[in-house]
C-alpha cells in the first residue's frame, strides 16, 4: 500500500503541473484534490483485513488498541504523501482540501468496512465520491457544503466538520467491530 500511495502522490504532482500550465482551466485543482484521496482510500481497503476475516475475529489477542494503531497508521500512510505532494504543487486551499478529503474518505472506508465485506468496502466510497464530484456545485449555496464536502475549498467550514465526523465514526466503528465477515 505505501508504494501505491506514493505512486498516487507522484501522479498528483504530474497532473497538477500539467493542468496548471493551461491558462484556460479554472478550478482544475478540484479533480486532483478529490480523485487522489479517493484512490488512496481505495488502496486503504487492502490493509483492513486478512484473507480469512472469521479466523481473524476469533483470535483472542486482537484488541481494540491494535485496531486503533492500525487505523491511525493506515490513515497516516494515506494522508502524509498526499499532503506533501499537494504542498509541492498546489496552493494552500487545495492542499488543505486534499488533506481533508483523504481524512474523510479514509473514515468512510473504515465505516463501510465494518458494514460490508472489506473486499467491497471501496465501492460505496468510490460511488459517492464520483457522483458528488460530478454533480456538486463548487460553492456552499443551498447547503452543498455538507453533502459535497469534498469539492469545497480547504478553508475551515462545514466541510471540515463533515470530514471529522466521518473519521471519528469510521475509526470508532472499525475499532469496536473490526472488519465485517
Amino acid at each position: 500500500m505505501p508504494v501505491a500511495v506514493l505512486a498516487v502522490a507522484m501522479a498528483v504532482v504530474g497532473a497538477a503541473l500539467e493542468l496548471a500550465s493551461h491558462d484556460s482551466l479554472v478550478g482544475w485543482w478540484v479533480p486532483v484534490a478529490v480523485l487522489a484521496p479517493l484512490l488512496a482510500a481505495i488502496l486503504l481497503t487492502t490493509t483492513l483485513a486478512g484473507t480469512d476475516v472469521l479466523l481473524e475475529r476469533s483470535t483472542p489477542r486482537l484488541t481494540r488498541g491494535r485496531r486503533m494503531t492500525h487505523a491511525s497508521m493506515a490513515m497516516m500512510l494515506c494522508c502524509l504523501p498526499l499532503a506533501v505532494a499537494g504542498a509541492a504543487v498546489l496552493d494552500d486551499a487545495a492542499t488543505l482540501a486534499m488533506l481533508r478529503n483523504a481524512l474523510g474518505f479514509s473514515g468512510m472506508t473504515f465505516l463501510s468496512a465494518t458494514v460490508i465485506r472489506v473486499q467491497a468496502a471501496w465501492m460505496p466510497v468510490l460511488g459517492y465520491g464520483l457522483v458528488s464530484m460530478a454533480t456538486a456545485p463548487r460553492d456552499t449555496a443551498k447547503g452543498a457544503a455538507w453533502w459535497a464536502w469534498m469539492v469545497q475549498p480547504g478553508q475551515p467550514n462545514v466541510s471540515w466538520v463533515v470530514a471529522a465526523v466521518l473519521v471519528v465514526a469510521g475509526v470508532t466503528a472499525y475499532v469496536r467491530r473490526g472488519p465485517a465477515a
